[in-house]
């Protein structure tokens, strides 16, 4: 169902609202997600796009407009443990800690399917199911009124940037979904945690998240999980670098290229950066940085003056905060990933020191990186190195 100017039908969540008013603001997404509607939603993660389970043409759907490759499963979003049990045939103790210590949030678990979705069209002819139940009130409240699980990837077309903010959905989608429930930026700002308990022993993260190996490998400890008695498990846990679930994504349509800061820490380094970016044929760049690297730039601008041309820098800007802020950066990456592309630069230079998630998505969208002084292309397809 499309508003009256052709866009999706887009509901505002209030801030402050109580939980009897969220309720009765979502009867009507959540009835459109039972009439086989879609309707894209947020999480503590990213937004989603959600059909509900129960409709294979909604589900058709998803794949459709998303452009998303038929053999990638969907996750099934549930608002309850009890629900997310019976979606599997293998429960297991492992399962039951981490859900006790990480549910509702940014955690998906791979288990092996229930035998009642047997060829469900979510599971894209797999044998196993991923299960999320998500932090977001919103979301949960959705969820829980649509009364089935809700089938939902990020709200994106495929191979884009995922969506943080109800904009970025309509951008991306427009018309072709039914409604959108805004509640604001999204809080994490990368896509959950993916952890593998169905193909083998032994657990195995797919997508590294806010929930880091780290984080897993501690909760399992403290639950005298049995499998933390077999050789080798932490290593199988954190060693997986998650590149198996996409080749190119979260990718603007502005090459994206990175550096580290250590680049840029003298007037020289600065020089040598801008050379590399002169004979690449850079004309404009955009950054997305640190305010440490920020400032050492200025510093450096102001002695070398003209020989740093400004429409490298100051170029565009957009600045997360101080270095150490991980979670600062990694939430507002998208977003500004996607603001900056709007302005149509020749490249978008991107400081990639941060946490195991953040470098994840940042090497899937890159297509070059800046080290040591040499431009090193990462994609072979050459014409995305350069100006557009």
């Amino acid at each position: 169902m499309l508003s009256s100017d052709g866009l999706p039908r887009r509901l505002t969540i209030p801030g402050g609202v109580t939980e009897t008013e969220l309720q009765r603001l979502l009867e009507a997404p959540a009835a459109a997600l039972g009439r086989g509607e879609l309707v894209a939603f947020p999480t503590e993660t990213v937004y989603g796009l959600g059909a509900g389970a129960h409709s294979a043409a909604a589900i058709g759907r998803v794949y459709e407009v998303k452009g998303r490759d038929g053999a990638k499963p969907l996750l099934f979003h549930v608002a309850t443990l009890a629900a997310a049990r019976a979606l599997t045939s293998d429960w297991s103790e492992t399962a039951e800690c981490l859900a006790a210590r990480f549910l509702p949030g940014p955690l998906t678990l791979i288990l092996p399917a229930a035998p009642q979705l047997d060829g469900h069209p979510a599971l894209a002819g797999q044998g196993s199911v991923g299960i999320r139940i998500p932090r977001q009130r919103t979301a949960l409240a959705l969820i829980g009124q649509a009364g089935v699980p809700v089938c939902a990837p990020s709200a994106n077309l495929s191979g884009r940037p995922s969506p943080t903010r109800a904009a970025d959905v309509i951008a991306d989608l427009g018309a072709r979904v039914d409604w959108v429930v805004d509640d604001g930026p999204t809080a994490v700002g990368l896509e959950s945690t993916v952890l593998d308990l169905a193909s083998g022993p032994l657990p195995r993260i797919l997508r590294p998240g806010a929930v880091s190996a780290e984080d897993i490998a501690a909760a399992l400890i403290a639950c005298a999980d049995p499998l933390t008695k077999q050789p080798g498990w932490r290593e199988q846990l954190e060693g997986q670098g998650g590149s198996e679930l996409r080749p190119r994504s979260y990718a603007p349509r502005t090459p994206v290229w990175l550096f580290a800061s250590t680049e840029l820490r003298t007037d020289t380094g600065l020089l040598q950066f801008c050379d590399i970016l002169r004979e690449a044929g850079i004309r404009r760049a955009a950054w997305y940085l640190s305010d440490e690297t920020r400032a050492r730039i200025d510093v450096s601008g102001a002695r070398l003056g003209p020989a740093l041309p400004a429409a490298i820098w100051p170029g565009s800007q957009l600045v997360y905060g101080p270095r150490g802020d991980h979670e600062a950066a990694a939430r507002q990456l998208y977003a500004c990933l996607r603001d900056l592309d709007r302005e149509c630069p020749d490249v978008i230079l991107v400081e990639s020191d941060g946490e195991t998630a953040y470098r994840d998505r940042l090497e899937h969208a890159a297509v070059g990186r800046i080290v040591g002084g040499r431009l090193v292309f990462v994609d072979a397809d050459s014409d995305k190195g350069g100006p557009r």
